[in-house]
């Protein structure tokens, strides 16, 4: 590569500089031979939602190149968006960057370089981007982790750089929010810290909702008793071990994790009374 005038780096040979313009959604296609397929239960699910909440906003421009055979553009990336404009009868045109020059397998290629060389929007950071937008989903899992002390890093992070008290199961306690009340997410979130003080990792997806379901059957435990018995505990090992239990006999891991916790509770009351 050459030095630029500002002292960077300048590409090779970028071709020809692109053109900005709003085409005629008539004067679009998609090009099968190395398009994927759009009927997809994924891609399905995503093209509703654009419909259902369609923005320019979001929408951005599709890149396109001007085929003369056909007198028509090839979508290189934006088919979901097309699809989408396509079903809508107020939109009649899309804003479109138009590259020149490009045969079929170089669109091919520009077209695997734009959806293989992506940074992937990991969950957590669509988490806090979710927040940010107002997502009620979202919102309310962030006001039970507040109310618990509990927050969720930018990015994934290993086990042992996960703080005591992060969490990465935003997606889990999500759901589990439909099955358990407040107060019972609420009891598995701040225990679990205060039994295992300053382990890190501990606030994994399966440990949470193993204890959701121990309290809401077990609602009249001791807790101080509890967080003694759970600071004993391995949630690494317990979640293995009960993986290795359902290949076996079946059922979820969950399940078996709830097994495991409360058989060490009840014997903690045996030596108690002894």
């Amino acid at each position: 590569m050459e030095r630029n005038q500002r002292g960077g780096e300048t590409v090779s040979d970028p071709g020809p500089k692109p053109e900005l313009k709003w085409i005629d959604i008539g004067k679009l296609y998609v090009d099968p031979q190395y398009q994927r397929e759009a009927g997809s239960k994924a891609s399905k699910k995503n093209i509703e939602y654009m419909r259902m909440n369609f923005s320019w906003a979001f929408c951005g421009a599709l890149v396109v190149c001007y085929m003369k055979d056909k007198k028509q553009y090839a979508i290189i990336d934006g088919q979901h968006r097309y699809l989408v404009a396509k079903s809508l009868s107020a939109i009649d045109k899309l804003p479109c960057i138009i590259v020149s020059d490009l045969d079929v397998e170089r669109q091919a290629k520009s077209f695997m370089a734009i959806n293989t060389k992506r940074v992937i929007l990991n969950s957590l950071a669509s988490f806090h981007a979710a927040i940010a937008g107002g997502d009620p989903t979202a919102c309310s899992v962030k006001q039970l982790l507040d109310e618990c002390g509990i927050e969720v890093p930018k990015s994934p992070c290993g086990a042992g750089d996960t703080g005591r008290r992060q969490t990465h199961a935003v997606g889990s306690i999500a759901k589990l929010m439909a099955k358990y009340t407040p107060e019972q997410l609420k009891w598995a979130l701040s225990i679990i810290p205060e039994a295992f003080g300053e382990k890190r990792g501990m606030l994994r997806a399966s440990m949470i909702k193993a204890l959701a379901e121990f309290i809401k059957l077990n609602p009249a435990l001791d807790r101080p008793r509890f967080v003694q018995v759970l600071g004993k505990l391995d949630p690494v090992q317990m979640e293995s071990d009960a993986r290795s239990y359902v290949s076996i006999k079946g059922g979820t891991t969950s399940a078996a994790m709830v097994e495991v916790i409360d058989r060490a509770y009840r014997n903690s009351g045996r030596k108690n009374a002894a």
